[in-house]
């Protein structure tokens, strides 16, 4: 797999640190990219490339969440179906505070706790052993699955 593959496939899988690090990386480099914009171009033109840059920033980032449920052998789809399930439980809990219990603040408190519980399952979620559907087991703790070993006689480093 080469850069672009990388960022714009869905093939593969990511480990924890992998993805953690990839991650912060892209939203880093988006971020400075979009800041210098800002700086040198006219405001309505840096509107226009900094949202273009979050649209990039965007899909850069479902296809490395994709590669991540990967690692713990769920489907891209299921990624898709956590991301709107996890959506709906906090919407709805934040609506049953506002609505019913007349306490935005704490409705808008308990649906961050939510996000960051999704967050963090996506972080912390250990991937399968050895082989699976999508791939083998990222040989190192931070291997991007740029090189095409298919050897699994290998050992590897277990997360």
């Amino acid at each position: 797999m080469d850069f672009k593959g990388l960022f714009f496939s869905a093939e593969g899988r990511l480990n924890r640190l992998s993805f953690f690090l990839l991650a912060i990386s892209v939203g880093v480099v988006f971020s400075v990219i979009s800041i210098v914009l800002n700086l040198i171009l006219p405001a309505s033109a840096a509107g226009v490339v900094s949202a273009v840059l979050y649209v990039v920033n965007t899909v850069i980032g479902i296809f490395l969440a994709i590669k991540r449920f990967h690692d713990f052998d769920k489907s891209g789809y299921f990624m898709l179906a956590f991301s709107v399930i996890a959506s709906i439980i906090i919407i709805a809990v934040s609506l049953i505070f506002l609505f019913v219990l007349n306490n935005e603040t704490l409705g808008l408190g308990f649906a961050t706790i939510g996000a960051i519980a999704v967050v963090l399952y996506v972080y912390l979620k250990p991937g399968t052993a050895g082989v699976n559907k999508y791939g083998n087991q990222p040989a190192a703790l931070f291997d991007l699955g740029l090189n095409d070993n298919n050897d699994t006689n290998n050992p590897v480093i277990s997360e």
